[in-house]
């Protein structure tokens, strides 16, 4: 029964123009090893700071980077707090657009009583050459707050505003805003939702993503983000834990959101739990959603924002990617030889394929992917360190890898390098979010885009003497 209807379902959006997964699938080929891709000289932002960047492109070519900014000394409910940057030459220099206010931290990890935290941000773009860019930012660090989104329609040079208030906000907690844009005015904001999670009489934001009962929502705007619908179940809380991942947009209108779905139980690790990555997905323009799973991860995915998706807006095509541990794991620990790995899955109206392992050796984690005109891209944070990240020798390098489809097809021989020679970061490295105590100067996750002319644009953080730093690379 179950494979009926998934087949079913799977004819028809082929039939609208972007299948989902069959049952059927086509194995990997085994082609020879493409050339690995070569990247120019990075460039680093104008400032200091930031971390866990997410990067847009116009049509034009126009390019757009922002990172959170931490602790800032006024809310930003009419214009984000958050770093943004654009570049008008392909990447080769930026020109800052918001610098905020930072709230100096005069001990490590302390608080600032009274400051505002930009704790989040996104930057996407639509067909029709809009750009939307938003913030989160939270109340004294300790109560609800509100997304702020701005919207440009002439590559930044304006901005139009409006604070999204999440009325569950004021009696739960929300975490990771994530943007997705159409054209004629379409956007939606998704968002990780918690249950009531009081001290002190106050809801607080809920980081870590290790209790159950989470869910995904999202808000609707049909007006450039000027006005917003009640919040959507995406992924209504059923009990298990989920890392939401970016919505994207199929050239028919598909909205698709790629997540992990750890089934964790009160007494579970969650970061070793069995996993799988599914696909939420609403032919409706997010009025009603469905979910169906992909893959299994059955050693746990032990990073935050482990999974992540793409569409090819010319063909259809989506790609997912997804770290996880892959073997040499008990007891709720990794082994000293365990080892996390890279895998992929695309799949739409040029074939369904199974999960390839992009990369196994060491460990791999917090990637991200994108698709444009039949060619694809994943990016992710990695190293050849065996065991578990947070203990790693103090000699351990870790880099910013990328894996390039010039096809748009990922085999079990596409080729993996590191975007930059230099290491980002050396000695032990956190990826589970707050969920860290230390050695999280890069935040979150790297992200890429292809331009018109098929090349990665790729941004990603660097730690300088224990400060991060946002850069961006090219492809040659």
């Amino acid at each position: 029964m179950r494979v009926t209807a998934f087949a079913l379902l799977s004819l028809v959006l082929f039939v609208a123009g972007c299948a989902l997964p069959a049952t059927t699938t086509t194995g990997t080929s085994s082609l020879p090893v493409a050339a690995p891709p070569r990247f120019a000289d990075a460039v680093g932002m104008p400032d200091v700071g930031g971390g866990e960047p997410n990067l847009a492109i116009l049509p034009d070519g126009t390019l757009f980077v922002t990172s959170p900014a931490g602790a800032a000394q006024k809310p930003n409910v009419r214009e984000g707090s958050a770093f943004l940057w654009r570049s008008s030459d392909g990447g080769k220099t930026w020109q800052t657009l918001r610098s905020p206010d930072v709230v100096p931290t005069p001990v490590e990890g302390q608080r600032v009583p009274g400051a505002f935290c930009s704790c989040d941000a996104d930057v996407t773009t639509s067909s029709d050459g809009w750009v939307y860019y938003a913030d989160w930012w939270i109340a004294g660090l300790v109560g609800p707050g509100n997304y702020i989104v701005e919207a440009s329609h002439d590559k930044g040079a304006t901005w139009t505003s409006a604070s999204v208030t999440i009325p569950e906000n004021l009696v739960a907690s929300v975490d990771r805003e994530w943007l997705v844009a159409g054209s004629d005015g379409f956007l939606g904001l998704f968002y990780s939702f918690f249950g009531p999670t009081a001290v002190g009489g106050l809801p607080v934001p809920a980081f870590g993503l290790d209790r159950p009962g989470q869910a995904i929502e999202a808000v609707f705007s049909h007006d450039h983000g000027a006005t917003w619908s009640n919040p959507t179940a995406v992924v209504a809380a059923n009990g298990d834990s989920l890392q939401i991942g970016h919505p994207f947009m199929a050239p028919n209108g598909t909205l698709m959101m790629a997540y992990g779905r750890v089934h964790s139980p009160p007494s579970g690790t969650f970061w070793y739990d069995p996993s799988e990555v599914d696909l939420a997905y609403s032919t409706d323009k997010g009025t009603t959603w469905k979910s169906m799973k992909l893959a299994d991860v059955p050693l746990g995915f032990d990073n935050l924002w482990a999974v992540q998706g793409a569409v090819d807006a010319s063909t259809g095509q989506s790609t997912v990617v997804w770290a996880g541990r892959l073997d040499d794991v008990a007891d709720g620990k990794a082994g000293k030889e365990s080892r996390m790995g890279l895998w992929v899955k695309q799949f739409g109206p040029q074939g369904d394929f199974d999960p390839v392992l992009v990369r196994g050796d060491g460990q791999n984690f917090l990637p991200w992917a994108t698709a444009r005109d039949g060619r694809a891209a994943v990016g992710w944070y990695g190293g050849d360190a065996r065991g578990h990240m947070m203990e790693a020798p103090a000699g351990a390098n870790w880099f910013a890898y990328a894996a390039v489809a010039e096809d748009g097809h990922f085999t079990n021989r596409t080729a993996s390098v590191p975007v930059v020679e230099e290491p980002v970061k050396v000695g032990p490295i956190c990826p589970k979010g707050s969920a860290c105590n230390g050695n999280r100067e890069l935040l979150d996750y790297v992200s890429l885009v292809l331009d018109g002319a098929g090349k990665v644009h790729y941004a990603y953080t660097r730690s300088e003497q224990g400060n991060p730093h946002v850069a961006v690379v090219g492809q040659e």
